[in-house]
């Protein structure tokens, strides 16, 4: 009787370590995901590994799956025993739809931020990089932009990137302080800027060059204080005033 009672005892403490072991977890990963840059960093580790939707599967909280060609985010962890109706379409409480997003390419050439500061680039339109399904490029040959010198462009800019968003082309900048407030700096940026040796002129993204100039004058003009200049070179317009400056610098 007392080895029997032994055995029952040592069963007992095994089930209620087992108990404070999964509330242990339970808490532990309702903490993460409470916390925005964890939950943003499951996302993104998530995201690298999408899988089709299948019956009998096991979803976990965060991963992306694909059902009849549209993504959709676990909300819950759970599996679906076989049953269509905890299929993505039609169990909302177990599952998110993602939104489409249109495709961004980023060409940087220098940039002295980190990538959140790309991520958060935004447009003139309201949207940001981060609304896109983005990729980050950095060129080969950007240290030609930034080589030693007082007219090197990473002595005006802090960043420099191509953008092509929708099809549309546009050279993103971030000057310095000193090319937003100093008329004089601005135009020997621009010099730069604009020159086939060191600069943009022989880049066969770069068109309209008077337009691409009256939109790099009107953000020092009117704008100067915007994070990013975004000069977007397929942009026409007959005047400054009328063509550039009344349609907020991007006509």
């Amino acid at each position: 009787m007392k080895k029997k009672k032994r055995m029952n005892k040592s069963r007992i403490i095994c089930f209620v370590v087992g108990i404070f072991l999964l509330n242990t977890n339970i808490v532990f990963a309702q903490e993460n995901i409470s916390n925005d840059v964890a939950y943003q960093e499951a996302t993104i580790t998530s995201n690298s590994n999408e899988k089709e939707w299948q019956l009998n599967g096991m979803y976990y909280l965060g991963e992306i799956v694909t059902y009849n060609s549209s993504k959709y985010e676990v909300l819950q962890t759970h599996q679906n025993y076989g049953d269509l109706n905890l299929a993505p379409d039609k169990s909302q409480a177990l599952y998110k739809l993602m939104e489409n997003k249109n495709k961004m390419e980023i060409e940087v050439l220098f940039n002295s931020h980190d990538e959140d500061f790309i991520k958060e680039i935004t447009f003139e339109d309201g949207t940001s990089v981060k609304d896109y399904d983005y990729s980050i490029k950095y060129l080969q040959n950007s240290r030609s932009y930034t080589r030693s010198g007082s007219y090197a462009l990473a002595g005006y800019f802090d960043y420099a990137a191509w953008i092509t968003r929708d099809g549309v082309v546009s050279l993103s900048l971030d000057p310095k302080q000193s090319v937003r407030t100093n008329r004089s700096t601005k135009n020997t940026a621009w010099g730069l800027l604009s020159s086939s040796s060191g600069g943009f002129y022989s880049d066969s993204r770069w068109i309209n060059t008077q337009v691409i100039k009256w939109q790099y004058d009107c953000h020092f003009d009117f704008a100067y204080d915007k994070a990013t200049w975004n000069l977007e070179p397929n942009r026409t317009a007959n005047s400054y005033i009328f063509g550039v400056v009344l349609k907020a610098c991007n006509p």
